[in-house]
């Protein structure tokens, strides 16, 4: 109705000097209007239709922000979930977690802590024969527990891939490949460039063949050794 009222004006308006002048305000007025509306996109019309059929949601008192429906659906969200082991005291296997369906970028001592208590106490004894060697300084990063030789050299590093430990060393993988337990060459991947040799400690068996690992190392490092 303002539109309708405002041509009517505009026409008067244009009369007054001729009505060739009105003609053509009034020309000029239409195609304005149909300008405007065609610039209105179908999902802003779409979008209008839907505000009037389902008005939003009151605001709270004294509030800037969306009342009880947005809130009670945030709150409804499924919260993190939890491993088994971290509820029963860090006892039994690591398991991945998850919060909002994401995958969490857990740390290194968290996923030992979730670890089964027999690869914790293997992860204990070769970090302390490790240790033991003379010049040998450990630090536990977000991802490692890294020793570094006379502070300067990095000789190993321990990770934890799923329920297993993996022990990185200094030593070239060729030299065991006729080992009776598999090696990994990693000397390709920048993070393991210092330390290419990996293997996975799974049990007794690998346990036994990593602590002989670490015992080649601080031989072909000059480290003195005070426990076997």
């Amino acid at each position: 109705m303002n539109f309708l009222f405002g041509l009517g004006k505009l026409a008067a308006a244009g009369g007054a000097f001729g009505p060739d002048v009105g003609g053509l305000i009034i020309a000029l007025a239409v195609l304005s209007a149909m300008y405007v509306f065609l610039r209105v996109t179908p999902s802003r019309r779409a979008a209008a239709m839907a505000a009037d059929v389902f008005p939003a949601a009151p605001f709270a008192e004294g509030e800037g922000r969306p009342a009880a429906p947005l809130l009670e659906a945030r709150a409804a969200e499924p919260a993190c979930e939890q491993t088994a082991a971290a509820e029963e005291g860090n006892a039994g296997p690591a398991r991945p977690q998850y919060c909002n369906g994401r995958r969490k970028n857990l740390s290194f001592s968290a996923k030992m802590a979730a670890a089964k208590p027999q690869m914790r106490e293997m992860y204990a004894a070769l970090r302390a024969q490790l240790l033991a060697c003379s010049g040998i300084k450990s630090r536990i990063s977000h991802g490692w527990d890294t020793f570094k030789y006379r502070r300067r050299k990095v000789v190993a590093k321990f990770s934890m891939a799923g329920q297993y430990m993996v022990v990185h060393l200094a030593l070239d993988p060729a030299d065991y490949a006729q080992a009776k337990f598999s090696v990994e060459d990693k000397g390709e991947v920048s993070l393991y460039a210092s330390t290419p040799l990996a293997v996975k400690v799974r049990g007794a068996n690998t346990f036994k063949f990593a602590r002989r690992l670490i015992g080649d190392l601080a031989r072909q490092e000059g480290m003195q050794e005070s426990i076997t």
